[in-house]
């Protein structure tokens, strides 16, 4: 992340470690029933790789913040190169993991839940895009940090997904779990955007992100229900990149 001057201190951006803590602590409850509680050994190889991936960055945004608020501008800087390497290796632990269940399926399972990939798909560009314009703005210290906040967001719908099927009395359903987590996603983006109307500079980021992550989610009702969708993900799932 880059540095924030004394001017540009914005509540929001120095508690964001907070937020991004307390997201840690419900992915704990969200992920208990099918992964945590099954660790150390229980847990699938490309499971193990991403969740450590993803708890990683969590804590990334868990720190740097509070270095940033400590004065720790150098330690905070060299942190960041290292996510150079961190984000890859998440990208590609989320493909593989979605390859691996996928190849897992039978056929008949596919037919029924083979377009899930998009789901995993549309919040791994998400985060990429916006860790893509976080180091694109790294130098300026007004919108770097705010795209950097945006990384966290597409986590909500996975957490969401599993919050419903675990703990509500809700149905499993493909189409009214991500219709929750995306909304949730999508008003939370807009509060932002709202709470950051009157910040000098940067305030437009959240409102710039708002269309994107609503037009990616309003895909999942739209292409992800198509065949032409289903026949892209068995095409994925015929490339021979897990055993």
């Amino acid at each position: 992340m880059a540095t924030i001057t004394r001017g540009a201190r914005p509540r929001l951006f120095l508690s964001a470690g907070w937020y991004a803590l307390a997201m840690l602590a419900v992915a704990l409850i969200a992920f208990w029933p099918v992964y945590v509680s099954k660790l150390p050994w229980g847990a699938e190889y490309w499971v193990n790789l991403h969740a450590a991936g993803v708890v990683l960055w969590m804590l990334f945004l868990v720190v740097q913040p509070w270095l940033i608020r400590r004065g720790g501008r150098a330690l905070h800087r060299r942190i960041g190169k290292a996510s150079y390497a961190l984000v890859p290796f998440i990208i590609v632990s989320a493909v593989m993991l979605a390859h691996s269940r996928t190849a897992a399926m039978t056929p008949q399972a596919f037919a029924i839940d083979g377009n899930g990939l998009y789901l995993a798909f549309a919040a791994t560009i998400l985060f990429a895009a916006c860790y893509a314009l976080a180091i694109i703005n790294r130098r300026d210290p007004w919108v770097h940090p705010r795209y950097m906040i945006a990384t966290a967001l597409p986590l909500i719908d996975p957490l969401t997904f599993r919050l419903l099927l675990f703990y509500s009395p809700l149905a499993p359903s493909a189409i009214v779990f991500p219709a929750i987590g995306y909304a949730l996603t999508d008003l939370i983006l807009l509060a932002l955007a709202i709470l950051d109307r009157n910040s000098p500079r940067g305030r437009g980021v959240f409102l710039k992100l708002l269309p994107a992550f609503v037009i990616v989610h309003i895909g999942w009702f739209t292409l992800g229900q198509t065949d032409l969708w289903l026949r892209l993900c068995a095409a994925f799932r015929d490339l021979p990149l897990t055993g």
